[in-house]
């Protein structure tokens, strides 16, 4: 698959980004990313640190400005001044350090700097009812009116979302979303992206976990070092390639049962062809 958005056999409504570029002074930290999300889609973005991963994410969400190329968000030219720009047009980020505000409640959190007035007070009942209704729809069984600091992590970063979902988010992208949840929340939080992507919400997804991407992702992008080639796409189902594509390291992301169909391919790699051995037994005969 061409990972260049300006190939695509199907042109769509969802996130161009061609070419982008950043320097900053003699360092170069992007070189020339270029990739698509479309709608109703996950797409990770994998690499090593330094490939330009968050470069490339704050740049969507409007917290860093190009040096050069450009982006098209539902068939327009979409270049966001700053994160609130963004936010209006539909693209949020959620980052691996939540920005919530402890001692407020879930609902106030949710719309805080646009709280709802009435009469000259805050219209809470109005707040707490519409806060109430984006966490059920993402399954969080929580009171509006709690303090957010009693809240899990897990919970705190579905309050990140339902936030999101009351800014009419179309694109969020999630920033080691995973990074302090364990095993079952992070599978909550998987449901929570299949639900909205079943809605038609897109997601980039960034994260280290490698076996995560490989259960969560549609697609990824493989990114490189500024000075080395642009991003390459893959479809999550071609485990080997990423092995080949992505220092040896990347092998891990295979999934048990991809292990197994893809053996062969995945030889190449000395690291993927030593776990695979060790989990599946038969294979290796």
């Amino acid at each position: 698959m061409s990972s260049d958005p300006r190939h695509s056999e199907s042109p769509h409504h969802g996130l161009f980004v061609n070419g982008l570029c950043k320097s900053y002074g003699p360092v170069q930290v992007l070189a020339d990313a270029s990739f698509e999300v479309r709608p109703g889609e996950v797409v990770a973005l994998l690499g090593e640190n330094g490939a330009g991963k968050s470069t490339v994410s704050n740049i969507i969400a409007g917290s860093t400005k190009p040096d050069a190329g450009t982006i098209i968000w539902r068939g327009k030219p979409y270049s966001p001044a700053n994160p609130a720009a963004a936010i209006e047009a539909g693209v949020g980020m959620i980052h691996q350090e939540l920005k919530l505000l402890p001692d407020l409640s879930v609902a106030e959190n949710v719309y805080v700097g646009r709280l709802p007035m009435r009469g000259g007070r805050i219209d809470r009942a109005t707040m707490n009812a519409k806060a109430s209704a984006q966490l059920k729809r993402l399954g969080l069984d929580v009171s509006p009116e709690r303090k957010v600091r009693t809240l899990r992590i897990a919970a705190q970063q579905q309050v990140e979302i339902a936030k999101a979902l009351t800014l009419n988010a179309e694109l969020l992208i999630l920033d080691e979303p995973t990074a302090a949840l364990g095993g079952e929340e992070t599978e909550l939080l998987f449901q929570q992206i299949r639900k909205l992507k079943a809605e038609g919400m897109s997601f980039i997804y960034i994260s280290h976990r490698l076996d995560e991407i490989a259960q969560i992702a549609d697609r990824v992008v493989v990114m490189r070092t500024a000075a080395s080639s642009p991003g390459t796409s893959v479809p999550t189902s071609r485990c080997a390639p990423w092995s080949s594509r992505w220092s040896g390291a990347a092998s891990s992301a295979c999934s048990p049962s991809c292990r197994r169909r893809a053996t062969k391919r995945c030889s190449r790699s000395r690291t993927c062809r030593r776990r695979t051995r060790a989990s599946t037994p038969s294979a290796s005969r």
